[in-house]
């Protein structure tokens, strides 16, 4: 978690920032060996693989807006809360090695 300065000079008493960063590891390719070149290299797995990205990514701009459209708690949570999220997301190519490397 990070901690950010919200205050202007002049209005002191605004609360620090909080900034909880996460990192995800989804698999959206594998591995497979290049028949020409003997080299394992990266397959793409297609579209379907980037539904939960693309959910997550939604769901943390609700939530760092206080867009209540889809959950009806979360409208206005952004005045409420001073915690705002970020994220990392990664290619784990179905590869714990590659995973631990990667974070």
């Amino acid at each position: 978690v990070h901690e950010v300065d919200q205050s202007d000079g002049e209005n002191s008493s605004a609360p620090p920032l909080h900034i909880c960063h996460m990192t995800a590891l989804w698999r959206y390719s594998t591995t497979a060996l290049n028949p020409y070149t003997g080299v394992l290299e990266p397959k793409n797995l297609g579209p379907g693989f980037y539904g939960d990205s693309i959910a997550l990514l939604l769901a943390i701009h609700h939530f760092n807006n206080g867009i209540g459209s889809v959950v009806k708690e979360v409208e206005g949570i952004n005045e409420r809360c001073n915690v705002r999220l970020s994220l990392d997301i990664n290619d784990s190519m179905s590869s714990m090695s590659h995973s631990v490397k990667t974070v």
